[in-house]
């Protein structure tokens, strides 16, 4: 096996022994020098994160709960909390579950509501 390591332009020095590829030897500091230099230009090269400008991060959708107290689940819904008051005066919205004394909204049932396009709301 030869033991050179051939480049279009440099050719390096492995770091085994011609005779054998089990007896390692060491490289000189220039060697070291000029392979690392290789290394680092061949992975910024081959690597599109390497710019100069930083990465920006998408914003993850929140992760809703199954159930939500009015505030919540008006911010759900997209609507204030003023409307939101008011579509459940009138009963527009899916009826409120009380918990424990706690009013609130299951989130199955709004997505419901919602994709059936917000019914009763469009006569505030």
């Amino acid at each position: 096996m030869n033991g050179a390591v051939a480049d279009s332009n440099t050719s390096l020095p492995t770091a085994c022994d011609t005779q054998s590829d089990i007896v390692p030897r060491r490289l000189h500091p220039d060697d070291l020098r000029r392979l690392s230099a290789m290394i680092s230009s061949a992975v910024k090269a081959k690597s599109p994160e390497h710019t100069s400008e930083p990465k920006t991060l998408q914003p993850r959708p929140p992760r809703w709960p199954a159930l939500m107290r009015a505030q919540t689940a008006c911010a759900y819904c997209d609507v204030s909390p003023s409307t939101w008051k008011n579509y459940n005066n009138r009963r527009v919205i899916p009826a409120p579950h009380t918990i424990e004394g706690c009013v609130v909204w299951k989130k199955t049932e709004l997505d419901l509501w919602m994709a059936w396009g917000f019914p009763g709301s469009s006569s505030v």
